[in-house]
């Protein structure tokens, strides 16, 4: 006759042991985790309602309050006084933080455009007049190819390059009188370097780029870097 296991009450004290042991063991670790994230606390302002694009930020539209600086956008804005008066250049979501990013700011205000220059970058601002159409369909968040113009006068002839590829363009503002539109776009310490040299000895244009193309500009970069270095 096949015997039955039997269990004793060893085994059944093993198993629970064990299970609380797991257990504590992920509370504790879960308890350490939140303490970590809530360690370092900051204040940001926030929308208090939905806000669509175009709309100019009152102080009844916002909020500030105090959230884990671990999970905050670095963008994020700090004080009230320093988005009232703002437009938003996109919608923004009730509860959502204020970004540089979303914002649209003039081009005197140079304390936030400062706050939209990431550290290593450098904000470049270009003229735009009337002849170069491509400031007309430009809003802030759009990324654009930067193109050289050079006339030779000995040959009498042209050369259009590429210089820069995909840069952001942090900040827009436009004269209805004089048709001029002023860009100022992120870009590396080198890279204004080139922007300041094809300013002053040719004309620059601006080419829209699709949506994605980051990542395709960043190979394109790298490419160009390693044939350097051969």
């Amino acid at each position: 006759m096949k015997k039955v296991g039997f269990r004793t009450p060893r085994y059944y004290a093993t198993i629970a042991g064990l299970t609380m042991f797991l257990l504590l063991t992920g509370f504790t670790y879960f308890w350490q985790a939140g303490s970590e994230a809530n360690k370092d606390l900051v204040s940001v302002v926030v929308a208090s309602k939905d806000i669509p694009a175009g709309s100019v930020l009152k102080e009844e539209m916002l909020k500030v309050e105090v959230r884990p600086k671990l999970y905050i956008n670095k963008d994020s804005l700090k004080k009230e006084s320093s988005v009232i008066g703002l437009k938003t250049s996109l919608p923004i979501l009730k509860g959502e933080e204020m970004t540089s990013r979303k914002l649209e700011l003039k081009s005197n205000d140079t304390g936030g455009l400062a706050l939209m220059v990431s550290k290593g970058n450098r904000g470049f601002t270009i003229l735009l007049d009337d002849s170069n159409p491509s400031g007309t369909i430009l809003v802030p968040g759009n990324h654009v190819d930067v193109l050289a113009t050079y006339d030779f006068e000995i040959s009498g002839q042209s050369e259009t390059e590429t210089i820069l590829e995909a840069k952001e363009v942090i900040l827009l503002e436009r004269s209805d009188k004089s048709g001029q539109c002023i860009a100022t776009l992120l870009v590396a310490p080198k890279e204004a370097e080139k922007l300041a040299f094809a300013q002053a000895n040719g004309c620059i244009s601006l080419v829209l780029c699709p949506v994605g193309v980051v990542n395709e500009a960043s190979y394109y970069s790298k490419q160009q870097e390693d044939k350097g270095d051969m």
